[in-house]
């Protein structure tokens, strides 16, 4: 009989755990300034029901998953920030290439999260 995978939620960042409202800017022109954009992700600041709604479920036992189409080159930023602001996490998975949004994070989820968790909730700014 096969091991009970652990009961995970994942989690998205920009826009939803972290706000970005004070960057927002750098993605409404064209070209995008998609380098600048990501690169102030450390003067975020946390948005607290979602960083409660976390605590509470990793308080019953759930692990919690970062899935984020930040790209990987910022995860020391990233994890700087999420340890700045107190938010205990399981894993870290961040946008390797530049399919869109949708289309990559059904591959991570399928590819890295589905075969090791059992996700009972997502929490996420977009429909993704």
């Amino acid at each position: 009989m096969a091991a009970e995978k652990p009961r995970a939620v994942i989690c998205d960042l920009d826009g939803t755990l972290c706000n970005v409202a004070h960057r927002e800017h750098f993605m409404r022109v064209r070209p995008k300034q998609r380098e600048e954009f990501h690169s102030a992700c450390v003067q975020d600041e946390i948005v607290k029901p979602v960083q409660e709604l976390l605590s509470i479920f990793r308080s019953a036992g759930y692990r919690i998953v970062f899935l984020t189409m930040r790209p990987a080159r910022f995860r020391p930023q990233t994890e700087a920030w999420l340890a700045a602001h107190g938010v205990a996490y399981d894993e870290l998975l961040m946008a390797a290439d530049t399919r869109p949004d949708a289309e990559q994070k059904r591959s991570m989820y399928e590819e890295f999260l589905h075969p090791r968790y059992d996700v009972h909730f997502v929490i996420d700014d977009r429909a993704s």
